[in-house]
């Protein structure tokens, strides 16, 4: 695992909020706090922000945490759900996708609590997905789409 993937991980296991990713756009490339995402990105050791849940456009509000998921190489999952982290374990076969058992805390959700359980309620159903550019999509088993996530470089 590279030292990246580490300093992540290890901002994820602890919750700091100076870790915290920003979107990689056209007009925040050229800044120098922010590492390039690549064109392709790649399904492991990317932090995957959560933007479109069932066809929805997914809100954050101030007070809440970003939605989001970062796949390991030894098939482990961790992120946020908005207002938990939440961790389980993944496989792969081709562009095939199963999620584990997710576990996660349990603290009081103020803010999009539904949204948070909606997005359980996808991660719990993924059949496949594919990426294109920075966008990575997640189809159910019967092949529609249920979440959309933007790759994002820490700063």
């Amino acid at each position: 695992m590279n030292s990246r993937a580490l300093v992540f991980l290890s901002c994820v296991v602890l919750g700091l909020s100076a870790c915290s990713p920003k979107e990689q756009t056209p007009e925040s490339s050229a800044t120098t706090d922010t590492a390039p995402v690549s064109t392709t990105s790649e399904l492991v050791n990317t932090y995957w922000k959560l933007v479109g849940l069932n066809g929805k456009d997914v809100v954050v509000s101030d007070k809440q945490r970003e939605p989001h998921l970062v796949f390991a190489s030894d098939n482990r999952v961790a992120g946020s759900d908005g207002c938990n982290r939440i961790a389980g374990d993944y496989k792969l076969d081709g562009n095939k996708i199963t999620l584990g058992q997710m576990i996660g805390t349990r603290m009081a959700c103020l803010d999009n609590g539904d949204q948070a359980q909606a997005f359980n309620v996808v991660l719990g159903n993924i059949g496949s997905y594919q990426i294109q550019g920075s966008v990575l999509d997640l189809f159910d088993s019967s092949g529609a789409p249920v979440a959309r996530f933007v790759a994002v470089a820490l700063q």
